[in-house]
């Protein structure tokens, strides 16, 4: 299948199940042991989750474990003026430093109430992933506190003294990178047009 065509699909996957009945719910934010080559890995966002920005779709540092490097995607809406359903994502980043170990939903997304099939994380190239999250239909969401984690990604660093820059792609786009709405009777999705600056990915660094 054509690349293009791969990542559309995945992108909105949720169409065709955020109204199907419940499914098998991911356990969120889980936690991949460590590798075994000695390496230290670690994770600085290009900028914080704060209310300064009032919208804002961030990578943000959830925690390490040896090489093993687990990253949230964030949410950042300090007046809740969002109201959610779920997230697409696509992030670039070098393959011949980093491999992607997996990705689960955030509690932000109850396990009873996520569309079956999300979350859904797949390398659609080399250095490109892409993936989605969202709830059933007719639930939506929104962020709460001012500053929510959508969805823990993990990466293992291959070997020490690399970095990688890890940046959110394509964004403002269903096909990309956005947070969206979707009616719960029409299903017309929404994508939130955040503009450029308010997506902020980093670098995962070894040592």
């Amino acid at each position: 299948m054509n690349e293009s065509l791969k990542r559309a699909g995945l992108a909105v996957a949720f169409l065709a199940v955020a109204a199907a009945g419940a499914g098998c719910g991911k356990k969120a934010e889980k936690e991949f042991p460590p590798a075994s080559h000695g390496v230290n890995g670690s994770f600085t966002p290009s900028s914080a989750a704060t209310c300064a920005r009032p919208d804002q779709l961030s990578l943000q540092p959830a925690s390490t474990n040896g090489s093993v490097v687990n990253i949230n995607l964030t949410a950042t809406d300090c007046d809740a003026s969002m109201l959610l359903n779920g997230v697409n994502f696509e992030l670039g980043f070098d393959d011949s430093i980093l491999d992607f170990v997996g990705c689960s939903a955030a509690p932000i997304f109850p396990g009873n109430k996520l569309a079956p099939g999300t979350p859904a994380c797949t390398i659609a190239a080399a250095g490109d992933l892409v993936g989605t999250v969202a709830l059933q239909l007719p639930n939506s969401f929104r962020v709460s506190g001012g500053v929510s984690a959508l969805v823990r990604l993990t990466f293992s660093v291959k070997q020490k003294g690399v970095s990688s820059p890890i940046n959110l792609l394509n964004t403002d786009s269903l096909s990309g990178t956005t947070l969206f709405f979707a009616d719960p009777v029409t299903q017309f999705v929404t994508p939130y047009t955040l503009g450029g600056t308010a997506y902020a990915g980093g670098t995962i660094i070894s040592n």
